[in-house]
């Protein structure tokens, strides 16, 4: 599902739009996971958890949340890197390569991505966020699972960096 080549272009415009905000991004300490995981929760809201009321799932908007974390998350990665967008694509795709089939071991608890619905991996998510933990395989599955392509996630996340250096 994942697109290797694409993921420099995505890290330069990420770097571009951190830079907008404040040229000294990578140096400051900027909670991407709380953000990441603020996006979660956002997310949550969008899927409709509520069995005491009627909600409706608005896909269009969950998956922009989703595009959201992967802003986060790419941040993060550059932000290990200290903005080296090589050194931050290696990294994503070591990341990706290393954890991509196996469970995802969080809280002593061993978690099978296919046996999980969207809910839940959104939940597994924020927790790992919370933990100040990456997870870019549980990131791509709730891409696929909010009916997104790669090319289409990829759309979504340049039109929404576009519209952020804009907001700037």
């Amino acid at each position: 599902m994942i697109n290797f080549k694409q993921i420099p272009s995505m890290l330069s415009l990420q770097n571009t739009m951190n830079n907008t905000v404040n040229p000294e991004w990578t140096k400051l300490n900027w909670d991407w996971f709380r953000a990441s995981m603020l996006e979660g929760a956002e997310a949550v809201e969008h899927h409709g958890w509520k069995w005491w009321k009627a909600q409706t799932k608005d896909i269009p908007q969950l998956q922009m949340e989703i595009v959201d974390i992967w802003h986060f998350y790419l941040s993060q990665f550059l932000k290990l890197s200290a903005g080296d967008e090589v050194q931050a694509a290696n990294l994503i795709e070591q990341h990706y390569q290393e954890n991509v089939q196996k469970p995802v071991i969080f809280d002593g608890t061993s978690y099978d991505l296919n046996s999980l619905d969207l809910l839940a991996k959104l939940d597994l998510l924020i927790g790992l966020s919370a933990a100040k933990r990456l997870h870019v395989p549980l990131l791509l599955n709730l891409v696929k699972d909010t009916g997104m392509t790669w090319e289409y996630f990829f759309s979504q996340y340049v039109n929404k960096n576009i519209l952020n250096i804009f907001r700037q």
